[in-house]
């Protein structure tokens, strides 16, 4: 199989670069690096992974290096320099370490030897020298966190480098073109190898970067940090299959784990006693969850309810919508708690909220969210394992199913949002549930069809309409 792929790879790229045996060179736009820490300009720190003004981006061999500031991978003798923040140490260049299927930019070693090699999955997993690994969406997380981006509005900006990156000729700098140049993260514009339908492609010199992350949960899509010199943020970016090549960035440590609880070997049930519905219920750790959406109508007033496409079996298929004050029963029919609530804004409701639940079951809250995934595993494989075994469609021409395992019986199955307009979102795509609220906003839990397996918490707007899973009240 192996044999075959680089057969594949071989004759793309020739037909990517032309059949051109001597491509052009990379421009030299990088001065060279000293081994001393005297020199090499980069803090040893770790608070602010800041550099000055005599940092660069050349490679480094293991010769007289200093070990504070530079990692020396004793498999080839190359050596890589180190961008520490807060708790994390990142190698702050590309990997260059050959494997029978890395491949250069242009099949070019000099584009190795300026940007590092390009990997395929699923090589790339085992790639990191012994003592780091390859980056996870949460390892990211924290890198933004700590350069104090955590919303990822110029994050791409900010760790990019100063140098290798086309301009744009327009006035701004932090928009378009070139980095900060502020940290020693030193992302340089070197491309990568992508695959279409139909082909593969050397793409993005100057223009781009692609840094692998790993995907906790194997979805069949390549998962990866998308750098352009377009943009000030970073895309979190998947491609269907993995014939793609991307450049490694690896991270110093072990990376925590989290160890699922036990699945239950079967299902539950609840009545509910206001219109005879029963719905299968399911037990992950302490809790116990429905494992259908609800379905019960819910119209006093401006807390309303509908069904997808206002359609009663829109309701028998995706589950009632709410919007947050129906949601919150806002009109306390069944809980003098919540008067009032028509929004996050106004509500004083404290402790347990029973909502539109049926009797004995309430509205989640944020902690007994995060309860559910971290039981099955974690935020970036919950939504996989959350997922109906059915029911979600195809995601790409491939034929890559949008099923998950269900492995814990909560059979979470693709829904829809009523917008503020009126009109009902993304039918089939995700599933989408109310919570209580945080802050000012109502809490939503999301889970997609494809290009991800986590579940995401996002804040949702009081005038949306979503579904509802209720959780038991604990005896």
């Amino acid at each position: 199989m192996k044999k075959f792929l680089y057969l594949f790879v071989a004759a793309a790229m020739f037909i990517a670069c032309g059949g051109d045996s001597s491509p052009a060179s990379p421009e030299d736009t990088s001065s060279s690096v000293s081994s001393s820490a005297g020199s090499s300009g980069k803090s040893s720190g770790k608070s602010s992974g800041k550099k000055s003004s005599s940092s660069s981006a050349k490679k480094v061999s293991c010769d007289n290096v200093d070990a504070e500031n530079v990692f020396c991978d004793t498999r080839d003798g190359q050596a890589y320099r180190i961008f520490k923040i807060g708790d994390m140490e990142w190698m702050a260049e590309n990997l260059n370490y050959e494997t029978e299927s890395s491949l250069c930019y242009n099949d070019s070693a000099e584009y190795c030897a300026k940007f590092g090699r390009l990997y395929f999955w699923p090589d790339v997993l085992d790639v990191c020298p012994e003592g780091w690994y390859l980056p996870r969406s949460e390892d990211y997380n924290r890198l933004l966190d700590a350069i104090e981006d955590p919303n990822n509005r110029k994050a791409g900006y900010l760790l990019k480098s100063e140098k290798s990156w086309k301009t744009t000729g327009e006035k701004e700098p932090e928009e378009k073109g070139p980095g900060a140049g502020i940290y020693s993260f030193d992302v340089l514009a070197g491309g990568y190898l992508y695959s279409s339908k139909d082909s593969l492609k050397f793409t993005g010199e100057s223009t781009s970067a692609a840094l692998w992350r790993i995907p906790v949960y194997d979805e069949g899509y390549s998962t990866y940090i998308k750098f352009s010199y377009t943009s000030a943020e970073i895309s979190w970016t998947s491609n269907s299959g993995y014939l793609s090549a991307y450049s490694v960035r690896c991270v110093k440590g072990v990376p925590d784990t989290i160890v699922p609880v036990t699945p239950a070997k079967k299902q539950g049930s609840l009545t509910d006693e206001r219109n005879g519905r029963t719905y299968k219920t399911t037990k992950i750790g302490n809790q116990v969850w429905m494992a259908e959406n609800l379905v019960f109508d819910y119209n006093e007033g401006d807390a309303e309810s509908y069904c997808v496409n206002n359609k009663r079996d829109g309701c028998e298929k995706y589950g009632t919508l709410y919007n947050w004050s129906a949601a919150m029963d806002s009109k306390a029919l069944y809980d003098s708690n919540t008067v009032g609530c028509t929004s996050p804004r106004n509500c004083k409701a404290t402790g347990r909220i029973r909502g539109v639940c049926p009797e004995g079951w309430h509205l989640p809250d944020t902690t007994e969210f995060e309860a559910l995934i971290t039981a099955v595993g974690g935020r970036f494989s919950a939504g996989w394992k959350l997922k109906a075994s059915e029911g979600w469609d195809f995601c790409d021409y491939r034929g890559t199913s949008g099923n998950g395992t269900d492995e814990y019986l909560f059979s979470a199955k693709p829904g829809s949002i009523r917008r503020e307009d009126g009109t009902f979102s993304d039918i089939g795509k995700f599933m989408a549930v109310w919570g209580t609220m945080s802050g000012t906003y109502g809490v939503a839990y999301e889970i997609r069809q494809c290009g991800s397996a986590s579940i995401a918490h996002v804040d949702g707007s009081a005038l949306s309409a979503r579904a509802v899973r209720c959780v038991k009240d604990e005896d």
